[in-house]
Protein backbone atom coordinates (compact mmCIF):
# COMPACT_ATOMS: atom_id res chain seq x y z
CA UNK A 1 0.00 0.00 0.00
CA UNK A 2 1.09 3.66 -0.67
CA UNK A 3 1.81 6.03 1.94
CA UNK A 4 -0.22 9.20 1.98
CA UNK A 5 3.04 11.25 0.18
CA UNK A 6 3.19 8.39 -2.78
CA UNK A 7 -0.76 8.66 -2.82
CA UNK A 8 -0.63 12.41 -3.15
CA UNK A 9 1.76 12.54 -6.04
CA UNK A 10 0.26 9.36 -8.03
CA UNK A 11 -3.04 11.49 -7.65
CA UNK A 12 -1.72 14.72 -8.92
CA UNK A 13 -0.26 13.26 -11.86
CA UNK A 14 -3.75 11.76 -12.73
CA UNK A 15 -5.68 14.97 -11.76
CA UNK A 16 -2.65 16.85 -13.83
CA UNK A 17 -2.88 14.41 -16.82
CA UNK A 18 -6.62 14.51 -16.63
CA UNK A 19 -7.34 19.05 -16.24
CA UNK A 20 -3.52 20.18 -16.62
CA UNK A 21 -1.12 21.60 -14.57
CA UNK A 22 -2.76 25.41 -14.48
CA UNK A 23 -6.08 24.14 -13.28
CA UNK A 24 -5.12 21.70 -10.81
CA UNK A 25 -5.64 22.53 -7.47
CA UNK A 26 -3.94 21.14 -4.07
CA UNK A 27 -7.81 20.75 -3.33
CA UNK A 28 -8.46 18.59 -6.09
CA UNK A 29 -5.79 16.17 -5.74
CA UNK A 30 -6.44 16.00 -1.65
CA UNK A 31 -10.15 15.00 -2.94
CA UNK A 32 -8.41 12.34 -5.63
CA UNK A 33 -6.33 10.96 -3.15
CA UNK A 34 -9.07 10.88 -0.11
CA UNK A 35 -6.91 12.50 2.04
CA UNK A 36 -7.24 16.02 3.99
CA UNK A 37 -6.29 19.05 2.16
CA UNK A 38 -3.75 19.82 5.45
CA UNK A 39 -1.89 16.19 4.59
CA UNK A 40 -1.24 18.02 1.02
CA UNK A 41 0.25 20.65 2.81
CA UNK A 42 2.34 18.82 5.30
CA UNK A 43 4.11 16.65 2.32
CA UNK A 44 4.20 19.40 -0.20
CA UNK A 45 4.41 23.28 0.57
CA UNK A 46 3.39 24.33 -2.42
CA UNK A 47 1.81 23.05 -6.03
CA UNK A 48 5.17 23.85 -7.54
CA UNK A 49 6.38 21.55 -5.12
CA UNK A 50 4.22 18.92 -5.94
CA UNK A 51 4.75 19.37 -9.36
CA UNK A 52 8.15 18.65 -9.09
CA UNK A 53 7.66 15.64 -7.31
CA UNK A 54 5.24 14.56 -9.92
CA UNK A 55 8.60 14.78 -12.54
CA UNK A 56 10.51 13.09 -10.34
CA UNK A 57 7.83 10.03 -10.20
CA UNK A 58 7.46 10.12 -14.03
CA UNK A 59 11.15 10.31 -14.68
CA UNK A 60 11.25 7.64 -12.19
CA UNK A 61 8.91 5.53 -14.73
CA UNK A 62 10.77 6.55 -17.44
CA UNK A 63 13.56 4.47 -15.81
CA UNK A 64 11.85 2.28 -15.02
CA UNK A 65 10.62 1.55 -18.59
CA UNK A 66 14.12 1.88 -19.84
CA UNK A 67 15.07 -0.70 -17.24
CA UNK A 68 13.13 -3.16 -18.58
CA UNK A 69 13.61 -2.38 -21.75
CA UNK A 70 17.46 -3.16 -21.08
CA UNK A 71 16.54 -6.80 -20.78
CA UNK A 72 16.88 -6.96 -24.67
CA UNK A 73 20.28 -7.99 -25.78
CA UNK A 74 19.84 -5.66 -29.43
CA UNK A 75 19.27 -2.13 -29.04
CA UNK A 76 16.45 -2.36 -32.02
CA UNK A 77 14.26 -4.15 -29.78
CA UNK A 78 14.88 -1.87 -26.59
CA UNK A 79 14.12 1.31 -28.77
CA UNK A 80 10.78 -1.00 -29.84
CA UNK A 81 9.68 -2.07 -26.39
CA UNK A 82 9.55 1.70 -25.39
CA UNK A 83 7.74 2.26 -28.65
CA UNK A 84 4.87 -0.69 -27.60
CA UNK A 85 4.97 1.01 -23.77
CA UNK A 86 3.34 3.91 -25.44
CA UNK A 87 0.85 1.76 -27.74
CA UNK A 88 0.07 0.26 -24.32
CA UNK A 89 -1.28 3.19 -23.53
CA UNK A 90 -3.13 4.49 -26.16
CA UNK A 91 -6.39 4.86 -24.98
CA UNK A 92 -5.09 7.42 -22.33
CA UNK A 93 -3.24 9.15 -24.73
CA UNK A 94 -5.80 9.64 -27.34
CA UNK A 95 -8.07 11.07 -24.15
CA UNK A 96 -5.86 13.18 -22.29
CA UNK A 97 -2.28 13.41 -24.59
CA UNK A 98 1.24 12.36 -23.57
CA UNK A 99 1.58 12.42 -20.03
CA UNK A 100 5.15 13.41 -20.39
CA UNK A 101 4.39 15.46 -23.88
CA UNK A 102 1.84 17.66 -22.08
CA UNK A 103 3.12 18.47 -18.55
CA UNK A 104 6.53 19.56 -20.59
CA UNK A 105 4.70 21.63 -22.74
CA UNK A 106 2.59 23.13 -20.34
CA UNK A 107 5.27 24.00 -17.71
CA UNK A 108 7.32 25.25 -20.63
CA UNK A 109 5.26 28.39 -20.94
CA UNK A 110 6.32 29.72 -17.36
CA UNK A 111 9.30 31.19 -16.36
CA UNK A 112 10.98 29.24 -13.69
CA UNK A 113 12.83 26.12 -12.70
CA UNK A 114 9.64 24.41 -12.82
CA UNK A 115 9.31 25.19 -16.57
CA UNK A 116 13.10 23.44 -16.56
CA UNK A 117 11.93 20.83 -14.43
CA UNK A 118 9.85 19.56 -17.19
CA UNK A 119 11.96 19.30 -19.99
CA UNK A 120 13.83 16.84 -18.01
CA UNK A 121 10.30 14.30 -19.03
CA UNK A 122 12.18 14.71 -22.80
CA UNK A 123 15.67 15.02 -21.81
CA UNK A 124 15.33 11.46 -20.40
CA UNK A 125 14.05 10.33 -23.35
CA UNK A 126 16.54 11.70 -25.87
CA UNK A 127 19.37 10.48 -23.37
CA UNK A 128 18.34 6.79 -23.09
CA UNK A 129 17.44 6.83 -27.53
CA UNK A 130 20.90 8.49 -28.12
CA UNK A 131 22.16 5.62 -26.53
CA UNK A 132 20.62 2.92 -28.01
CA UNK A 133 21.28 4.70 -31.36
CA UNK A 134 25.17 4.76 -30.45
CA UNK A 135 25.09 0.90 -29.58
CA UNK A 136 23.81 0.56 -32.98
CA UNK A 137 26.40 2.16 -34.29
CA UNK A 138 25.30 5.63 -35.60
CA UNK A 139 28.16 7.53 -33.96
CA UNK A 140 27.47 11.25 -34.41
CA UNK A 141 24.35 10.66 -35.73
CA UNK A 142 22.72 9.17 -32.55
CA UNK A 143 21.80 12.30 -31.18
CA UNK A 144 19.87 13.13 -34.73
CA UNK A 145 18.65 9.65 -34.96
CA UNK A 146 17.21 9.89 -30.85
CA UNK A 147 15.72 13.41 -31.74
CA UNK A 148 14.16 12.10 -34.45
CA UNK A 149 12.51 9.22 -33.00
CA UNK A 150 11.13 11.36 -29.59
CA UNK A 151 9.58 14.08 -32.57
CA UNK A 152 7.79 10.39 -34.19
CA UNK A 153 6.59 9.14 -30.81
CA UNK A 154 5.53 12.43 -29.57
CA UNK A 155 3.66 13.99 -32.98
CA UNK A 156 2.01 10.38 -33.10
CA UNK A 157 0.98 11.41 -29.84
CA UNK A 158 0.00 14.69 -30.34
CA UNK A 159 -2.28 12.91 -33.72
CA UNK A 160 -4.05 10.63 -32.01
CA UNK A 161 -5.18 13.09 -29.32
CA UNK A 162 -6.37 15.70 -32.02
CA UNK A 163 -8.10 13.19 -34.10
CA UNK A 164 -9.35 10.96 -30.46
CA UNK A 165 -8.08 7.68 -33.11
CA UNK A 166 -6.52 5.16 -31.06
CA UNK A 167 -6.45 3.42 -34.01
CA UNK A 168 -4.10 5.78 -36.02
CA UNK A 169 -2.09 6.37 -32.93
CA UNK A 170 -1.45 2.73 -32.59
CA UNK A 171 -0.53 2.45 -36.70
CA UNK A 172 1.66 5.36 -36.53
CA UNK A 173 3.58 3.73 -33.64
CA UNK A 174 3.46 0.26 -35.40
CA UNK A 175 5.29 2.37 -38.49
CA UNK A 176 7.58 4.14 -36.28
CA UNK A 177 8.66 0.78 -34.81
CA UNK A 178 8.84 -1.22 -38.07
CA UNK A 179 11.27 1.66 -39.63
CA UNK A 180 13.47 1.26 -36.46
CA UNK A 181 15.16 -1.84 -37.93
CA UNK A 182 15.90 0.21 -41.84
Amino acid sequence: MLDKRDRLIRSASRVIHANGYAATTLALVAKDAAVPLGNVYYYFKSKEALAAAVIDDRVAELRTLFASAEEESDPVERLRVVVSAFEASAEIIVARGCPYGNLSQELDKRDDDLAARGRELFSVQLDWFTAQFRRLGAGRKAADAAAELLCAIQGACLVGLAFKDAALFKRRLRDISRRLGD
